[in-house]
């Protein structure tokens, strides 16, 4: 048996298939329509494509159903079709759904025959086709679905007889960025405007915080790190106490997102050595983070050019092989190997900053390995985003596009892309107040064309901090909106064509509130991190906390 990934219009569908599944000798499938009790509004129908067991793919979600319909003899007159019924999360009569979730569509089927397979339908729309028991699928759900969804179970015997569930109407009813939980005061944290250097990463179903700790007045005492279960209702562990990482000094900024290896067994942490009077050193540094919280191991240690005063921003990602890319101390972007830290290859495509020019690099790698960069830069009267593309296997610089504001930016903060499927990406950027505020979205293909340009928001300024695409296909952003004065963390979902699904403010503490980073968990929630409170200035001390929301 394997498992079938199937993405829907709305629906993700995870389903089994059998690896000697067969299909009905005329190769046809029948026509007979499912009868729905269905009150209320309808969600669109849905429609997606399977992968067949030779590695084919079969369009479904047509009105035209493909199931052959039963022939006539005397064979049939002995033999008599299926019988079935439907579940949802286990029940006949399912409540509605009121958050995100994965919900498992299964059924029992019986014939005086044998089984030969089970299709499960959201109206005439085929969901997933499962021919061994037990006949389940996973629908991941979230406010996207909203509305009534006839579901339907019909099973085909060997006979080539079909018998048919009676309609469940499940209706889905999730309020998108609705808070689920939250910790509301993680810890106290502290990090440069520029780079503030908290995230999360969902390791299975735990969620792991990770930002740097502080004392009263900046005083940055080590990593701190909080695994929680997956509903932020019990910690599994914490790893809150100073780490000792390079040449025995026992301070440490992170800076940036972590990650997760592949295998769960690691974080990885890039950021850089502070000295013991809270100077910083200029030295780039990456460590990982045992997964069970037993300790921190250091990777790879950069040292910079003692004579030049660098501020030293350590951008790290991740590939799916992974290979660590290290942005800093100077402006080379390094590829080190996953197990030992051997380097593969340095490239001058990185950005090295002085203490009279701020700025901020953040990475991301795509699936096929190659390398996007988000580089801020302030001066004393502007700011620019650049974003570029740069070869994964050999460092070499594929294109790079700049947007620029006219002044500072709010928080620092100008925007941030994602790679797209396509091995395009989408950048977020917020314009000046003067022209207009706001957020604007940019998908640029392969090449880094624009192929397309949304506003959304505004005419407040706007910081956004962190951006993905999620599992369904849409956008979600996290960042920050100027609300007179002060700050009110922000979190939205958009569309790929521009709709804003849902946007929603988060406020903890009493002012100054900032959303850092997301992560994305299978149950179709989103996980945020952020501060509160937020002391002012070139470095800054605030509140950590970390909101579970419903997509």
């Amino acid at each position: 048996m394997r498992l079938v990934f199937v993405v829907l219009a709305g629906f993700v569908v995870f389903g089994c298939s059998d690896p000697e599944e067969t299909t009905d000798p005329s190769g046809t499938q029948g026509t007979e329509e499912a009868e729905s009790s269905s009150t209320g509004d309808t969600a669109p129908p849905l429609t997606s494509t399977t992968t067949s067991d030779s590695g084919t793919t079969q369009d479904v979600g047509e009105d035209e159903s493909t199931s052959e319909p039963p022939t006539t003899g005397d064979t049939q007159s002995l033999d008599q079709p299926p019988e079935v019924t439907l579940f949802v999360n286990g029940s006949a009569d399912p409540r509605s759904a009121t958050n995100a979730q994965r919900a498992i569509v299964s059924a029992t089927a019986t014939d005086d025959g044998a089984i030969d397979r089970v299709e499960f339908y959201d109206g005439e729309t085929l969901l997933a086709t499962v021919s061994a028991e037990p006949y389940e699928t996973e629908i991941l759900l979230t406010s996207l679905d909203n509305g009534s969804h006839p579901l339907q179970a019909r099973a085909f015997d060997d006979a080539a007889q079909e018998g048919v569930s009676d309609v469940i109407d499940y209706a889905v009813e999730i309020t998108g960025g609705a808070t689920v939980a939250d910790d509301t005061n993680v810890f106290q944290t502290g990090g440069f405007p520029t780079y503030p250097g908290g995230g999360a990463v969902v390791d299975g179903s735990d969620i792991v915080v990770i930002a740097p700790v502080t004392t009263t007045g900046f005083g940055i005492t080590g990593i701190a790190a909080v695994s929680y279960a997956a509903e932020l209702d019990d910690v599994n562990w914490q790893l809150t106490e100073p780490v000792s990482l390079v040449d025995g000094q026992p301070q440490y900024l992170p800076m940036g997102k972590p990650y997760l290896r592949e295998d769960g067994s690691e974080l990885i942490i890039g950021g850089n050595d502070m000295g013991t009077d809270g100077i910083l050193d200029p030295n780039v540094s990456i460590f990982r983070l045992d997964a069970a919280g037993t300790g921190a191991l250091p990777f790879v240690s950069i040292p910079s050019n003692p004579m030049v005063q660098n501020l030293p921003v350590a951008g790290v990602a991740r590939d799916d092989d992974g290979n660590v890319f290290v942005h800093g101390p100077d402006d080379n972007i390094r590829r080190y190997a996953p197990n030992d830290g051997v380097l593969l290859w340095e490239s001058p495509t990185g950005t090295a900053f002085t203490t009279s020019e701020f700025g901020m690099v953040r990475m991301l790698a795509n699936e096929e390995g190659d390398l996007f960069t988000d580089t801020v830069s302030c001066g004393a009267s502007s700011c620019t985003l650049s974003t570029a593309k740069i070869n994964g296997f050999d460092g070499v610089l594929q294109w790079s596009e700049d947007l620029t504001m006219p002044e500072n930016g709010f928080f620092w903060a100008l925007g941030a892309s994602t790679p797209l499927p396509d091995g395009g990406v989408l950048t977020a950027f917020c314009p000046a107040a003067i022209d207009g505020g706001g957020v604007s979205l940019t998908f640029r293909d392969d090449a880094g064309a624009v192929m397309v340009e949304y506003a959304l928001a505004g005419p407040e300024r706007f910081a956004i901090n962190d951006i993905a695409v999620d599992a369904q296909g849409q956008v979600v952003l996290v960042g920050a909106r100027d609300a007179g004065g002060d700050a009110q963390a922000w979190v939205a979902r958009v569309s790929p064509d521009g709709a804003q699904l849902w946007d929603q403010t988060i406020e903890y503490g009493v002012d100054s509130n900032y959303s850092l980073a997301l992560a994305m968990t299978e149950q179709g929630q989103l996980v945020v991190v952020g501060v509160s409170d937020t002391t002012a200035g070139l470095v800054f001390t605030a509140d950590l906390w970390v909101a579970l929301l419903d997509l």
